[in-house]
């Protein structure tokens, strides 16, 4: 496990963070009705450049069982308290060592938010995810394709940097036939497209911070402040246990549902466009038992006729 994936972040802070918590809640909401979600297990890794293991909210809410696992006593006392905020019910555990996944209850949704590149081993820790679920796992991680990425990558050649490359784990033709191994890729779907760039962003920074960082050439840790870790709610679009308004509550109304409506994206949508607009895309992966035919053609697949 990284270092950044222990690192406690208590708030999620701006519209851009806010806007990819909502439409990731948006999927979930859909991906439950889909395939008859009843139990939900999140982490124990959570890249979200935000609050981690929080994923669960909407679902909880709606009476849904879900366990949330993380890394650090604070990272889940933080979680803890923004469940209680939203006023959903969860089982919020810590788990420190990796090794001990095998352990965790099982549940029909699993979900991987950005956890692959901070994991020494991702396919391991996908193959430990994959024996914990039910019914299906959800693994999300950024868009190489992105229109952002494409732009901050040509910059940095032209300034001679190096080490812009996107990791393996954000490339479909790597990631995917791996969760095929697994079980079934039942959607592959890009998400989180507002019509600002992705300037891949890390936890715990909004895009100011991250333009100002790449044009200064610093170093892509973030170094959180007291003002980060006392944020109040006089900020704009900071959420946290002290408010959580992506379903209705203070500052949804008045602050937040606004600023969706002013900054529309391309969550939605159609097309192939998408692939070049959105900041993320995400698979979710069937690991029941295959039929069949299923296990024919992934035969076939594998002996290169197909």
């Amino acid at each position: 496990m990284k270092e950044l994936a222990k690192q406690n972040i208590v708030h999620d802070r701006g519209l851009g963070t806010a806007y990819e918590r909502y439409c990731f809640y948006q999927q979930l909401g859909r991906w439950a009705d889909l395939y008859d979600v009843h139990s939900v297990l999140e982490g124990p890794i959570d890249g979200m450049a935000g609050v981690s293991g929080v994923h669960g909210v909407g679902l909880a809410l709606r009476g849904i069982p879900v366990t949330s696992v993380l890394p650090t006593a604070s990272k889940a006392a933080t979680a803890r308290g923004v469940y209680e905020r939203a006023g959903a019910k969860a089982d919020v555990q810590v788990l420190e060592d990796l090794a001990r996944i095998e352990q965790l209850p099982k549940a029909d949704l699993v979900i991987a938010y950005h956890a692959l590149p901070l994991v020494d081993d991702w396919r391991s820790y996908l193959r430990s995810l994959a024996g914990r679920a039910n019914k299906i796992v959800v693994v999300t991680v950024c868009n190489p394709s992105n229109w952002g990425v494409s732009l901050i990558r040509g910059v940095a050649r032209l300034r001679g940097l190096t080490g812009m490359s996107p990791p393996e784990t954000w490339r479909t033709e790597v990631l995917a036939p791996e969760l095929w191994e697994l079980g079934r890729v039942r959607e592959h779907v890009y998400f989180d497209a507002p019509w600002w760039p992705d300037l891949q962003v890390s936890a715990g920074q909004t895009l100011v911070d991250r333009v100002r960082q790449l044009f200064r050439q610093e170093p892509t840790r973030v170094e959180f402040t007291a003002k980060q870790e006392g944020a109040t709610l006089s900020e704009r679009f900071v959420y946290g246990s002290n408010c959580w308004p992506y379903f209705g509550g203070p500052r949804w109304v008045d602050e937040l549902l606004p600023a969706l409506l002013r900054h529309p994206g391309f969550d939605g949508n159609t097309g192939r466009y998408l692939q070049h607009l959105a900041h993320l895309h995400g698979f979710v992966l069937d690991v029941r038992p295959r039929t069949r035919p299923a296990r024919r053609r992934l035969a076939l697949v594998k002996s290169g006729r197909v």
